[in-house]
């Protein structure tokens, strides 16, 4: 899908988007806090690999994101201090797109590549003058300056990227989630990213202009049931569980006279 302008423009236009972004379509990435100030030319790489930034943000990430992003490393030597330096200085944090079936597997091969260095690592990250004695000592916890070492060799590649379309959706719930939700119901985010994180991947989402109707619904969910079927059905089964509950009840409270 393209789009033309950014979030920040359509938003200051008020213009209506009729098309929503499926969840496959969203990749996501965040640049480490040495190098936030190379956004510009990030995103020139992601251009011309026809990805977009939709979305872009400068925050400090949250403990349970770090926790979920780096999942594979908690229990690494490094990643006490690696969660420190995250939670205490900013990243710029950004939700891609592109025309491409899975476009967090192309901003993937940008980062890396064939088990190398992608081109943004490639032409960005810091060359490290460790020598491999150092590298041991680093491993073994006992290197002199253990911390420094760990946050030098732990940012020096520039960015994080989700592995897949799964990972990229949860990762920027945890981010963004809870604002995206609260500019939603103020009505400032543009349809496009309605309901992205909601839990069911196969959640209706309606456009601007047409929003769900009642007899839609109906229609959707077929001639044998209306929807004041489904909801007497629904009362019907709270009253039998509430009947099985009370039942329950009955039984335990005999058995455990009898038990006394």
């Amino acid at each position: 899908m393209s789009i033309e302008k950014s979030l920040e423009q359509r938003l200051a236009e008020g213009k209506e988007i009729k098309e929503t972004i499926s969840r496959h379509q969203i990749a996501f990435a965040f640049i480490k806090p040495d190098f936030v100030h190379l956004l510009p030319q990030i995103e020139e790489i992601l251009k011309e690999n026809n990805l977009e930034i939709i979305y872009r943000d400068k925050i400090r990430l949250q403990e349970d994101a770090i926790e979920y992003m780096y999942k594979d490393s908690l229990n690494d030597h490094f990643y006490p201090v690696m969660k420190r330096y995250l939670l205490n200085n900013d990243v710029m944090v950004m939700l891609v797109t592109g025309n491409y079936d899975d476009p967090q597997k192309i901003l993937l091969s940008l980062k890396t590549k064939d088990g190398k260095d992608g081109i943004i690592r490639e032409k960005f990250q810091k060359k490290l003058e460790l020598s491999p004695e150092e590298i041991e000592l680093w491993k073994k916890e006992k290197h002199p300056h253990q911390e420094e070492v760990s946050i030098l060799l732990t940012q020096q590649n520039v960015i994080h990227t989700a592995e897949n379309a799964e990972e990229a959706v949860e990762s920027l719930k945890k981010i963004i989630g809870p604002k995206f939700e609260e500019m939603e119901k103020r009505g400032n985010l543009p349809a496009e990213l309605w309901g992205i994180f909601k839990d069911d991947k196969n959640a209706t989402v309606a456009t601007v202009d047409a929003p769900i109707t009642h007899e839609q619904l109906e229609k959707e969910l077929g001639t044998a049931k209306t929807v004041e079927n489904i909801e007497v059905e629904g009362e019907k089964k709270e009253e039998e569980k509430a009947e099985q509950k009370e039942e329950k009840k009955e039984a335990s409270e005999q058995d455990n006279s009898h038990k006394t």
